[in-house]
């Protein structure tokens, strides 16, 4: 049912269901001055001053708008895929697009819009007071422009919010600076449109327009929206080529009419279809009242209003009954003993599929929970020098895991971690940096010709070798204030050793331990004064200087960027309360609060791909497009902790001293699952 029926009363509606089609008078038809205000609103409420300008005059300022402002942001975001680039896009978005304008890269009406303005906050303002939009609009107006390319908008302002994303950090930008490049390209492409012809490009000028020329504004409106009735379209052109402004008067009047006529004849046609469908007397249809026949139509508008909603709920309650009629409700009886095995698989289809299958084999209970087991949490692997955050994509993890080379713990295993191990695998990877390529690039070709040339020879010699290397472990224990302390001092120590060795060619056994503290604590303005190390080997004021200078800038040995490795170190691990609060909500949300088998797996899962640009697609959506092996990992870490479970005793879950938490991969593309920790 067609529910816009703006100009068509009741009365016309049912002449025409009766079948008489009698000529309408025109007697109920609103009239030029009265459709004025209706148009003002359609035209200018909530809508930008260019797309007015393009309905009203058959202007395209909106597609060209859309097409300049891509291409800036294409050439401002690019991350090294084209050949071309937005110059100087380290001064920020709107900075770097202004100084290109300024340039004459730009429409040249911009000249007189960002002239003398250095902030987006300043153009913005100017554009607005351009177009004469009241202030207690410029919200509304906003929020229209930016979902104009609303896609753009979302990507700038995820990006703006990924501190810790590179292009980010490089090339800023944000929604403030998006919006001043489009209102001030919008306002330069308004004042550039060939042949204006005195068209209005202010809202006040538009809404002056309207109210004084109301009849071609309709008609204008009509045309350009390609809904005017066929035998006036070239009428109205002429009209409107012409210049005639008593001609839409006539025109006016007589369209209202026939449009009246072939709106409430195209209604009829439907309500005659619609009642013969429901089996209704259409006699007694066209015999109501004009009255009620109006009820009966706004409850028919309403119905289509909701429509979609009725066919969306009849759909689900088929589906319903299907999915349920061949299921047993019957609650499975309560077992003698727990399980062999309990398994907690990722929600995902890729691993629905495979749960039935084992439950079929043998005396396996199997749980469905999200991927990344409830555990929010950013990971460096070994030997990389970058976070992958396993979690939902809409969630930060606070919490960091770091992935380490097997080792056996001394008597204080936390700060046998912190502060003696984990220092030379970490000094070149999140604190340092220098990221040395190099050094594995020779593997990575390796790889490369071993995939192309004998990619299956190859292929099962590496699968042999991976299964040989030890697994790794993982640090998920938090450190102390001091130990973190301790972890960047030796850190620091570290890099003075390096940077003597590179500067002045001084091995390290030849200058003791007090040289590189007295070289430290001046480098973090801890003391002044000569250094040791340039009264042991005769250095000159400047070279010391220099030194030290390049000891700070190169090696960021400083108390600021000290302090960022302290906070980043305070990231690292989980505290026992977030790890028992983490164990008991994955636990709880399954319902596994009692009756615990000796063996718990912790399937995550993840596919075998080479080459492949989607990749992601096939992993763990929940771990963030990653593998879901690390989460499960961590959660079993967790919940195998003697100290974890004293305290789900005091929250009703007691999970038996013999259970064991076993984290496991399941490959979806062979269906291979492999456990993993096995000698914990």
């Amino acid at each position: 049912i067609d529910a816009r029926l703006e100009l068509a009363d009741a009365g016309l509606v049912q002449r025409a269901l009766a079948g008489a089609h009698p000529a309408p008078n025109g007697d109920d038809l609103p009239t030029a001055a009265t459709l004025a205000p209706r148009l003002q609103t359609e035209l200018l409420d909530r809508r930008p001053v260019y797309e007015a300008v393009d309905t009203l005059f058959g202007t395209s300022v909106g597609a060209d708008l859309d097409e300049r402002l891509t291409k800036i942001l294409i050439a401002f975001f690019d991350e090294g895929q084209s050949v071309f680039s937005m110059p100087g896009r380290t001064l920020g978005l709107f900075r770097s697009w202004r100084k290109q304008a300024a340039q004459g890269r730009c429409p040249r009406a911009l000249a007189g819009i960002i002239d003398g303005l250095d902030e987006p906050e300043d153009v913005i303002a100017q554009v607005m007071a351009a177009l004469e939009v009241p202030e207690a609009q410029w919200m509304d107006y906003f929020a229209v422009e930016l979902a104009k390319l609303h896609g753009w908008s979302g990507f700038i302002r995820w990006r703006a919010n990924a501190k810790d994303y590179y292009w980010s950090e490089r090339y800023p930008a944000d929604l403030v600076d998006l919006l001043a490049v489009r209102l001030a390209l919008g306002l330069a492409c308004l004042r550039e449109i060939p042949d204006r012809h005195g068209y209005p490009v202010t809202q006040p000028a538009l809404a002056a327009f309207i109210a004084d020329r109301p009849a071609e504004s309709y008609l204008r409106r009509e045309l350009q929206a390609q809904r005017i009735l066929p035998a006036y379209a070239a009428r109205v052109s002429n009209a409107i080529a012409d210049g005639a402004t008593r001609r839409f008067e006539r025109l006016f009047n007589d369209y209202l009419v026939d449009k009246a006529a072939s709106e409430a004849v195209a209604l009829a046609g439907r309500l005659r279809g619609l009642a013969r469908a429901a089996g209704m007397d259409q006699e007694w249809l066209a015999a109501l009242e004009t009255e009620t026949f109006s009820q009966w139509l706004d409850e028919l508008a309403e119905a289509e209003r909701r429509e979609g909603l009725f066919w969306l709920r009849a759909t689900e309650a088929a589906y319903i009954d299907g999915l349920l009629e061949p299921l047993s409700l019957t609650p499975e009886p309560p077992r003698d003993k727990p399980p062999f095995v309990q398994a907690m698989f990722c929600i995902d289809v890729r691993s629905e599929r495979i749960r039935r299958h084992l439950e079929q084999v043998g005396d396996y209970q199997t749980f469905g929970i999200a991927g990344f087991f409830g555990v929010p949490v950013s990971f460096i692997a070994l030997g990389k020098g970058h976070e992958s955050y396993l979690c939902p994509i809409f969630v930060r993890p606070r919490n960091l895991a770091l992935e380490m080379t097997p080792a056996q713990p001394d008597r204080n295993p936390k700060l046998q971690y912190a502060t003696k191990r984990v220092v030379n695998e970490l000094k070149h990877s999140i604190f340092s940096p220098f990221v040395t390529v190099e050094a594995i690039g020779l593997l990575f070709g390796f790889d490369m010709v071993g995939k192309t040339l004998a990619p299956l020879t190859y292929g099962s010699w590496r699968s042999q070798r991976d299964r040989t290397l030890p697994t790794e472990n993982l640090l998920i224990d938090n450190i102390t204030r001091t130990q973190a302390d301790s972890v960047v001092r030796t850190l620091q120590r570290a890099m003075i050793v390096e940077a003597v060795e590179k500067r002045f060619g001084i091995q390290r056994e030849e200058f003791d331990d007090e040289i590189v503290k007295d070289l430290r604590e001046t480098a973090m303005r801890e003391r002044d004064g000569r250094t040791r190390l340039a009264e042991r080997f005769s250095l000159d004021e400047d070279s010391e200087a220099e030194f030290i200078a390049e000891l700070r800038r190169d090696y960021r040995i400083d108390r600021r960027y000290a302090q960022l490795q302290l906070e980043r170190l305070a990231r690292i691990g989980f505290s026992l309360d977030q790890q028992v609060h983490f164990v008991s909500n994955a636990l709880l949300s399954i319902g596994l609060t009692q009756g615990f088998s000796r063996l718990v797996l912790l399937v995550g899962h993840g596919s075998t791909s080479d080459n492949n640009p989607y990749e992601s697609a096939l992993d763990c959506g929940a771990c963030g497009g990653q593998q879901g092996l690390v989460s499960a990992r961590v959660l079993a870490m967790m919940a195998n902790k003697v100290e974890v479970r004293e305290r789900l005793r005091q929250k009703g879950i007691n999970v038996p001293e013999d259970t064991r938490f076993i984290p496991a991969l399941h490959d979806t593309t062979t269906d291979a699952i492999e456990l993993f920790d096995l000698d914990n």
